[in-house]
């Protein structure tokens, strides 16, 4: 008898020691998969910002590619660019000197090519009707506090026939 009271109570603790050792492997597995979880959606995380990093330096770089594209249009158009030129397109503001500015936050006319806030400034070094010209492109992004820009270079010069050509364009490390 008391061997079966002793065997009995034997079995009991080793089902209690089981039981508390389940817990032990359950707690361990859900702590497991909470790490991945948590892993995961740091990684996703990571790559949303990078896209949205990548997205605006895209829509900087053709931000100031199309200052360009507009300053050798104007060009083109025979306006001779310095202070206060005449003849410029309304979205032209100036800035100082040989600079002018267009910005779909700040200007009067809205630049309908551009669905998110954009200033673009550009500077012309040397006389277009003339000679090579430097242009110089700095465009900017601001989106939530944080603010996204490029800035490009491009060499223009009028042949003979009056056609305006790109010599080459290079974009600048800030």
């Amino acid at each position: 008898m008391i061997i079966a009271e002793y065997k009995k109570m034997l079995a009991n603790y080793r089902s209690e020691k089981e039981n508390g050792s389940m817990l032990v492997l359950a707690s361990f597995i859900i702590l497991l998969v909470s790490m991945l979880c948590v892993s995961y959606w740091i990684l996703i995380r990571i790559n949303t910002t990078m896209l949205i990093l990548k997205e605006k330096n895209i829509q900087v770089y053709y931000a100031a590619l199309g200052g360009i594209e507009d300053a050798i249009s104007e060009i083109r158009e025979g306006h001779p660019w310095g202070n206060y030129s005449q003849g410029f397109s309304q979205q032209w503001q100036h800035l100082s000197g040989n600079t002018y500015y267009k910005s779909s936050v700040y200007g009067s006319i809205p630049l309908s090519n551009f669905d998110y806030p954009v200033t673009i400034s550009v500077t012309l070094d040397g006389d277009p009707m003339v000679s090579t010209v430097s242009i110089k492109s700095v465009s900017e992004i601001n989106d939530n506090g944080k603010t996204y820009s490029k800035i490009l270079e491009a060499t223009v010069i009028r042949a003979l026939s009056q056609e305006v050509h790109i010599l080459n364009t290079k974009g600048l490390n800030q």
